[in-house]
């Protein structure tokens, strides 16, 4: 419940920060377009509108916060699409808020991405209704195709994919025939079965015979595949002697039957009300079945109120699912089906039947079936249904603070229930006036100053009471009427059960604000009850800030008097405090002789400061040169020795604290603490954090076995530390260790990215490139990647793959860099950036598969107008052109290099790609070549790109291609003129001297 507290205090805190904006702090806020017609068969055409893209209803996952509470900052833009497949990835859904993103900019979708996110509009958009993907899928099918050009075989597969999950009827297309007639592709059987599988999803007996002739036409024999769309297809239908036949005509011809059959034929017979031949199928194939077609059965048992079978089920589940201490994303998917039927009872039933979370020390309690609650709370489920659930989950010990997850997410969702919840919560426990804020708010916008009113009556009947900050913050700001007079005000809040005790200090300060300083003189005349002096002092700054006037401060001392005879503490020196914040706050831009008439008041309405505030303002006007003996006297005539200022806010600490030192301060600290036997498990805590920082590889290791020696509790920053110390010094095994160590311990850890892709890029190095593919999944997996934020990471990742790939697979045309690369854009981790797809090219180049790497250089470039180690490969070709190499004679590597050169001015144009040329003649062409490009006419040379390559090579040791380039342009005067010849020159000079 303390996050209720969390996102109201962020959503109110500009609009008070607005209002106290004269003051150094206020409050100390706590964390604060018409539908398409019915789509056919047939391609859509180019000459049409395109249709507007339907709304997609917006959500979000549990996991996931409202972006209008997350922290300020500028944080890296993520790329939507790189999120959207990372999402899909991770949960096997995605957040249509994400996808309607990507459409509103449909400008920015590559075409590269149209098969992906045509994918997303099936079983991906779990939370949406046929109808609003099928309107999401046409859009989408009328953007990608929109170009004119014959639709590719692998959309038109998409597409029956996307049919297939949504159980499209191919009738509403016109037939099979009608459909079959609108692809102009070349079709193979892949498509034929997936049609299959388009019209077995209906259960359409009719056209499921119809498909088979086409089949049949095409000499397609029974296989397994088509098999199991049979069983899926009859089944479907009610037709079970029909799926006993098309077993007995696998059998016949001798074709075995797989888990996918067994799979359909569990699912079928659990559908038909066969129990008795499904749990025997369980028993005996049940190894078989892939984790969907469990998944499925389990639906089918669980919609039957077969709980035996739901027992026999789970079990063939793989123990991460049925152990997720959070649910499994398998598990969620399939309590989303069964809640959008109805179904709320099954899903208890199915969560009766998975063990009981098992939390580590470190872990996060309420997390459990957090997001089937959330799910309940946003889709305005019957109260009754959400409080079965939190009941079940307390009572079965599987998250006991379920109640206040609930309360949290109708807070956020559903503010109509919350009431209602907090009613029941407040049977566990004593409500918090924070709860409330929620309903304040909704109350004030929906019924004004009488929903405030009423919440406080709310508050009343459930016993809770109110404090400073609800009052202060949510309360008084919204009753700008009702305050107006303020006895009455006075006693409506006393009628709904406020202490004056606790009303009287922010009630006070909120007049202080508004200037009503009679009011507040009044008030706190009125009645008995003390005011915090101390929680006055900033209104009281920004009054006698914004007002200089000496009338202003006669009120201004009036209002002091009054408040020190009734301060809690009639030893605060408030006019004191209040002189010190005014000399030292920058923004007050109070004078000598604004500060001297203040004190006169002081002096004429008998107010006194303390001797410390005397000294503070004498050194003050010393340092200013303007204490003269009668503003020293009226000080002295000012000072009670009975006052004080609390002396914290006053001093600020002096001592630097460890995660503020430096290393040597660290180091020179830690000597101190073991000299004097002293308690040095702090220091050595950021000391180790430092080392590690710094590569001080040696020092971390032996502070390291210090921590372990002094039995030091490791936090997850050391661990994380410890983790990065063991990939620095190349120590796998320990590295792996330790991330288990973390993963087991702190499971809410969340390991930076790039320390991962570094443990990554090891194992590559080593020789273990699926393992790293598995660690990188798994971070991916927890969320908040940032794509571009670790380049110089994956970079290195990628390096390390493609060394490792060409020494062990020297021969194989495969790229390992280029499939771990499109591993980590899957993921989320990057996009395809030119200095990331250099270790593609370096892996073939490592190989001496040059022809190989020309090729994918060509593809890139094609593709995705990048171009990744430009300079290697022309150099690679201007030295095969001067060489006799069997493989790519010298006429060979002069096309190819033609080639290059041409694709090369089309992305970066003729004279930065002339000027590549020349770098790379410099290092392996003859002195004839070099002079032939410098002596033509139209050669242009950029000086400053020539000098950034002389620069790179002469770091490379590459000295004598740096002097044949300055060589030759010296003696080029079409290139260079003198001044910018002798410029060159000197920087050449430099940059070999440096």
């Amino acid at each position: 419940m303390n996050r209720i507290r969390s996102l109201v205090l962020a959503r109110h805190y500009h609009r008070l920060a607005s209002f106290r904006s004269a003051t150094a702090s206020v409050l100390r806020l706590r964390s604060a377009v018409e539908d398409r017609p019915t789509f056919c068969a047939n391609v859509p055409s180019t000459v049409m509108v395109a249709p507007a893209i339907p709304p997609v209803l917006r959500c979000s996952f549990a996991s996931q916060a409202n972006p209008r509470f997350r922290k300020a900052g500028k944080a890296p833009v993520a790329n939507p699409l790189d999120e959207l497949k990372a999402e899909a990835l991770a949960f096997g859904r995605i957040h249509a808020e994400r996808l309607n993103q990507i459409l509103q900019k449909p400008d920015d979708i590559p075409a590269e991405a149209y098969g992906f996110l045509l994918g997303c509009c099936g079983r991906l958009l779990l939370d949406q209704p046929v109808e609003t993907r099928m309107k999401l899928f046409r859009s989408l099918w009328f953007m990608a195709n929109q170009d004119g050009k014959e639709i590719p075989l692998d959309r038109w597969k998409i597409l029956l994919g996307v049919y297939r999950e949504n159980g499209v009827d191919l009738a509403d297309e016109g037939g099979v025939k009608t459909f079959l007639a609108g692809v102009a592709a070349e079709k193979d059987q892949e498509f034929y079965e997936l049609l299959l599988a388009v019209v077995c999803e209906r259960g359409d007996t009719q056209k499921v015979l119809e498909v088979m002739e086409l089949l049949k036409e095409r000499g397609t024999g029974l296989n397994a595949r088509i098999a199991a769309n049979l069983v899926r297809g009859h089944s479907k239908a009610g037709d079970m002697e029909a799926v006993r036949t098309v077993l007995d005509t696998m059998s016949a011809g001798n074709v075995a039957p797989d888990g996918r059959v067994y799979g359909e034929l569990v699912v079928g017979r659990l559908r038909n009300d066969q129990m008795e031949e499904a749990v025997k199928l369980i028993a005996e194939k049940g190894r078989l079945l892939n984790e969907n077609h469990v998944i499925e059965a389990l639906k089918e048992a669980l919609v039957k109120d077969r709980n035996d079978v739901v027992k026999l089920l789970v079990r063939l589940l793989p123990e991460a699912v049925v152990q997720d201490s959070s649910i499994d994303p398998l598990i969620r998917n399939l309590s989303s089906e069964l809640y959008r039927e109805g179904r709320y009872e099954s899903v208890r039933t199915l969560l009766g039947e998975l063990p009981v979370p098992v939390f580590s020390l470190n872990e996060n309690y309420d997390n459990y079936a957090v997001s089937l609650i959330f799910e309940l709370v946003k889709n305005e489920a019957p109260l009754e249904e959400i409080v079965l659930l939190t009941d079940f989950l307390v009572r079965t010990k599987r998250n006991e603070r379920a109640l206040h997850v609930a309360c949290e997410c109708a807070a956020k969702h559903s503010i109509g229930i919350y009431p209602e919840l907090l009613k029941l919560l407040k049977k566990q426990e004593d409500l918090r006036p924070h709860y409330f804020w929620p309903l304040i708010v909704q109350h004030f916008a929906q019924s004004g100053e009488a929903g405030v009113m009423d919440v406080l009556k709310l508050m009343q009947r459930l016993k809770t009471e109110m404090d400073a900050e609800t009052i202060s913050v949510f309360v008084l700001p919204k009753l700008a009427i009702s305050l107006k007079d303020v006895r009455t005000a006075l006693k409506q809040f006393e009628d709904r059960g406020v202490k004056m005790s606790v009303l009287m200090t922010p009630f006070v300060s909120h007049l202080l604000y508004q200037n009503r300083f009679q009011d507040a003189i009044n008030v706190v005349k009125l009645y008995s009850s003390k005011v915090d002096t101390e929680a006055l002092i900033y209104p009281l700054v920004l009054q006698t800030t914004i007002n200089k006037s000496t009338e202003h401060f006669q009120t201004m001392a009036s209002v002091i008097r009054q408040f020190r005879d009734k301060a809690q503490n009639p030893k605060h020196d408030l006019a004191g405090q209040l002189l010190m914040e005014l000399i030292s706050n920058r923004k007050s831009k109070h004078d000598a002789s604004s500060i001297r008439s203040l004190l006169q008041e002081f002096s004429t309405h008998q107010i006194r400061i303390s001797r410390m505030s005397a000294s503070v303002l004498k050194n003050h006007f010393q340092k200013a040169r303007q204490l003269d003996t009668a503003m020293d006297k009226l000080i002295n005539t000012l000072v009670d020795d009975k006052l004080t200022i609390p002396s914290k806010e006053v001093f600020d600490s002096i001592i630097v604290h460890p995660r503020d030192m430096t290393y040597e301060e660290l180091e020179c600290h830690l000597g101190e603490l073991e000299e004097k036997k002293l308690n040095s498990r702090g220091v050595l805590r950021r000391l180790l954090q430092v080392c590690v920082r710094e590569n001080r590889l040696d020092r971390a290791a032996e502070i390291k076995r210090k921590c372990d020696e002094a039995k030091v509790e490791l936090s997850s920053g050391m661990l994380a530390s410890v983790f990065d110390l063991h990939i620095k010094r190349k120590n796998v095994d320990e590295a792996g260790n330790t991330l288990d160590h973390i993963r087991t311990i702190f499971p809410g850890f969340l390991l930076d990215e790039h320390k991962v892709i570094d443990f990554a890029a090891l194992l590559a190095e080593k020789g273990f490139p699926t393992s790293a593919q598995n660690v990188l999944k798994q971070r991916a997996s927890s969320g908040q990647l940032r794509p571009g934020n670790s380049n110089k990471n994956i970079w290195n990742l990628l390096t390390n793959t493609a060394h490792w790939a060409a020494q062990h697979d020297p021969t194989s045309p495969q790229n390992h860099a280029s499939e771990m690369l499109n591993f980590l854009v899957e993921l989320g981790y990057c996009t395809y950036d030119n200095a990331l797809l250099g270790p593609v090219i370096r892996e073939y180049l490592l190989k001496n598969q040059i022809l190989n790497a020309v090729a994918e250089y060509k593809r890139i470039a094609t593709e995705k107008r990048r171009t990744p180690l430009q300079l290697e490969i022309l150099t690679t070709l201007v030295r095969l052109t001067n060489s006799n190499d069997p493989e790519i004679p010298p006429d060979q590597a002069k096309s190819l290099l033609a080639e290059m050169i041409q694709i090369g001015s089309r992305i970066h144009g003729p004279i930065n790609t002339n000027n590549a040329l020349i770098v790379a003649l410099a290092e392996a062409g003859t002195e004839p070549q070099l002079r032939r490009i410098l002596i033509n006419p139209e050669t242009r040379v950029n000086h400053e790109y020539i000098l950034t390559q002389c620069e790179f090579l002469v770091n490379a040791g590459k000295l004598d291609v740096v002097l044949s380039d300055w060589k030759r342009l010296r003696s080029s005067v079409n290139i260079l003129g003198q001044s910018d010849r002798d410029e060159f020159s000197s920087s050449v000079y430099s940059s070999i001297k440096d």
